[in-house]
């Protein structure tokens, strides 16, 4: 993640995909390699923390289990896919309970780094930076 704004890159399986944001004040980001777009994720209101996230042909719901909980979940329809929740408050690890045997990495990686996105702009709102 890069320490300026808001895009970075994950590995999956040894190949660097770039997490591309689309405009200062936008909730569009896309997860591309060799230019080519992967998935793409969209955050359609700043008041929420939830997104809708298109990879391969489905479309997925990223959002907080709750209003001020650090959890997150991923469905598709009424499936829930994976839960990705902080270990502890103070430290820096997450533990990510996939529910579907054998789901796609890329999307895992695309989805737990818009969680950590959001983990830092609550970190900074609440630090005053």
């Amino acid at each position: 993640m890069n320490w300026w704004g808001e895009e970075g890159s994950i590995i999956v399986d040894g190949a660097r995909y770039d997490v591309v944001k689309h405009g200062v004040m936008s909730g569009h980001w896309t997860l591309e390699r060799d230019e080519i777009q992967n998935a793409s994720a969209q955050k359609n209101d700043a008041l929420t923390r939830t997104f809708e996230i298109q990879s391969g042909n489905s479309t997925f719901q990223l959002s907080a289990r709750a209003a001020f909980g650090r959890t997150f979940e991923l469905h598709h329809e009424a499936e829930k896919i994976l839960t990705i929740s902080p270990e502890q408050i103070f430290f820096r690890r997450a533990t990510i309970e996939i529910h579907t045997p054998d789901f796609d990495l890329l999307t895992i990686g695309f989805a737990f780094w818009l969680v950590m996105l959001m983990w830092r702009r609550i970190s900074r709102r609440n630090s005053g930076g």
